[in-house]
């Protein structure tokens, strides 16, 4: 349009385009974004100038448009065309523009990098670049952003302003301009000068450290890191392999695919980051390989605890420490027996006896706690052992682990709570020589060290080794970093006393065994057996008896569980009564303690019934000094089968030189 008629007033615009623009103002109520913008800057106006023009319109029986009453109210505030257009443009109504100045050529006025730059645009990582490119035209121009001739998503504006958070966005970056007409046909199109940007060099700042993982056998993983800086990060996986790390050829990447096909991929790894001005290293991190768990066919413990000795000082923990022991294997499925102060002979029937179920895939748990010593072997003392010490009369951990590996077991774990401390004074005689095969199923835990004591407070519940085995026992690791926790656990203690014993551990176990591990559905018939000959079933006798219309019921259990070789035996439903027991035969008489006499409900307390086999027991039922009824009670036969195994009529032999031999028949 002519600039004369630019400058004219709206009152004189040419009826036609005076129509045409009236129209396209009506359209959408586009006359309102103009009458707020007008109300925007003269703010006497106010919304009810607004609200006039739609009122006027209604008197007016539509003659007149809310858009002729807002033109006729520019007109008389000297509003001309080019003001008109200027309002236009300022509320992007170009359609409206477009009637009254006709097409403009697209030209792009302000360009991103001109000559007159001196330098390139630097930017460090983690700031904003922010270039602009300006264009006029009508219908108005639409812009894109390029990077390296790759369209940017989204950036389709006048200014470009993004965050620099990788060295890949370092190069030219440019705007496309384009131009369409109203029906939406490409009438021209532009480019811009090219913005180069460079990004500062920067130092490796580790973003994401690799974290440790573990893969079941046969699957895959990927270990991953990620830098920045500038130059762009370089990258190197390395493995540590026996004292030193060595690159992995290939491995260049910010990711590393673990394959656990094979076992080799398990260790420690790391990831060297380095560009031209900084190297960097990862964190150490593990990848260990999760193979399926193994599943026991039995899962069988034994527990002998001396404290009463005959000839050596008296111990005040072990029968706590194994009851303890006892409950915590429990929990983990194991079947327990428990013994307290056995002799030599009977130690050497209930360990054989227990061996006897040791065969393949079942875990077999042995515990100690009483005095032992240290004659070239280890060596632990029944509760009969001399004043001075023979091999003849003590039990060698090597006797324990011949018996116990003839089988295979899929465990065997002896863990000895006990001193290893050289004896005073020892007679010498020739021992046979021990010898068996040991395969990835042997676990040995001692208590201490070599040549030094194991050591028990009084005034703490469990004795120090025991304490902690407590602790950990039942955690669901393998069984080596079971013990290994042990271990740490009392090197790591506040009281001094604890750090001055120092356990020992030696190991051919696979990581993969767990005392955790699953039970199978098939019992095997040895393990069965020793299960079904260790429970202790409290029951009744077999019948009532009833004498002289007096009727009462006998009782048999164990005194104090776990301990299955002190035995109680309790006659009830027997009113103001007095019960008097004689252990009629006894090979021990002294072994008998003196019941304990109730007005309701009396016991008697028989230590080792396994020394008593074949006697019996007389019941007086007496009232006023009078016996007025009397039971014969074989209890023997009311009691697990294993006392009678340890006993001196068993079939087990008692002797080294038997014992030895047994397990070749």
């Amino acid at each position: 349009m002519l600039p004369c008629v630019m400058n004219t007033s709206l009152d004189n615009l040419p009826a036609d385009l005076n129509r045409r623009l009236i129209d396209e103002l009506n359209k959408n109520s586009a006359w309102k974004i103009i009458a707020n913008w007008v109300v925007e800057k003269i703010t006497s106006l106010g919304s009810q100038w607004i609200n006039s023009f739609e009122q006027a319109a209604r008197l007016t029986e539509s003659r007149l448009t809310p858009a002729d009453i807002l033109l006729y109210e520019l007109d008389i505030r000297l509003c001309t065309v080019e003001h008109l257009c200027r309002i236009l443009e300022k509320c992007e109504l170009f359609d409206a523009l477009f009637i009254l100045k006709g097409p403009e050529p697209l030209v792009i006025t302000v360009q991103p990098y001109s000559s007159e730059h001196s330098q390139s645009f630097k930017v460090a990582l983690g700031e904003k670049f922010s270039i602009t490119c300006k264009a006029t035209s009508l219908p108005p121009p639409h812009y894109q952003w390029f990077h390296r001739d790759t369209e940017l998503k989204n950036q389709t504006s006048n200014t470009l302003n993004i965050l620099i958070k990788s060295s890949d966005q370092e190069g030219h970056y440019q705007c496309r301009v384009r131009q369409y007409n109203f029906e939406g046909d490409l009438v021209e199109e532009k480019f811009s000068t090219q913005a180069p940007l460079f990004i500062k060099p920067m130092f490796i700042r580790i973003r994401k450290q690799p974290e440790s993982v573990k893969v079941k056998l046969y699957d895959s993983c990927t270990l991953s890191c990620k830098a920045e800086g500038h130059p762009a990060p370089k990258y190197q996986w390395y493995k540590l392999r026996k004292t030193r790390y060595e690159a992995l050829k290939g491995e260049t990447s910010n990711k590393l695919l673990i394959d656990a096909e094979k076992s080799k991929c398990k260790g420690i790894y790391h990831c060297v980051i380095s560009n031209e001005i900084s190297t960097e290293c990862t964190e150490d991190i593990e990848v260990t390989i999760e193979q399926p768990r193994l599943r026991a066919v039995a899962k069988i413990a034994l527990i002998i605890c001396n404290s009463n000795y005959e000839h050596h000082e008296e111990l005040f923990k072990p029968s706590a420490d194994g009851a303890g022991l006892a409950e915590k294997l429990k929990e983990i499925g194991f079947a327990v027996t428990c013994f307290e102060n056995l002799t030599l002979s009977e130690m050497r029937r209930a360990i054989l006896r227990f061996c006897t179920a040791l065969t393949r895939g079942v875990y077999g748990v042995f515990y100690f706690a009483g005095h032992g010593t240290k004659i070239q072997e280890t060596h632990m003392l029944p509760v009969d052992a001399p004043k001075e010490l023979s091999r003849k009369y003590i039990i060698s951990e090597e006797e324990l682990v011949a018996a116990a590996l003839r089988r295979q077991p899929g465990l065997f774990l002896p863990i000895l709570d006990m001193c290893q401390t050289a004896p005073d004074s020892i007679s010498r005689e020739d021992i046979p020589l021990i010898s068996y095969e040991v395969k990835n199923n042997l676990l040995r835990a001692y208590s201490t060290c070599p040549y030094e004591s194991s050591l028990e407070s009084i005034h703490a519940d469990n004795g120090i080794y025991a304490s902690s085995i407590l602790r950990h026992i039942t955690k669901d690791k393998p069984v080596k970093e079971v013990f290994n926790d042990i271990a740490h656990d009392m090197s790591e203690s506040e009281d001094p006393f604890i750090r001055a014993q120092v356990p020992m551990l030696t190991s051919s176990v696979w990581d993969r065994i767990y005392l955790t591990d699953q039970l199978t559905d098939d019992l095997p018939l040895p393990a069965e057996k020793l299960i079904n000959d260790t429970t202790f079933r409290p029951r009744i006798s077999s019948d009532r008896l009833a004498q002289n219309n007096h009727e009462f019921i006998i009782t048999i259990e164990p005194r104090r569980r776990p301990f299955i070789n002190v035995i109680q035996i309790t006659v009830s439903n027997l009113d103001n009564y007095n019960i008097i027991y004689k252990n009629e035969g006894s090979r021990r008489e002294s072994e008998l303690m003196e019941p304990v006499l109730h007005c309701i409900g009396q016991r008697c307390i028989i230590f080792h019934p396994q020394r008593n086999v074949g006697q019996w027991l007389r019941i007086s039922i007496v009232r006023n000094g009078k016996t007025v009824a009397e039971a014969a009670l074989q209890y023997m036969a009311h009691i697990p089968a294993i006392i009678k195994d340890i006993s001196p009529l068993s079939n087990y032999p008692a002797t080294a030189d038997n014992w030895y031999l047994y397990f070749e028949r």
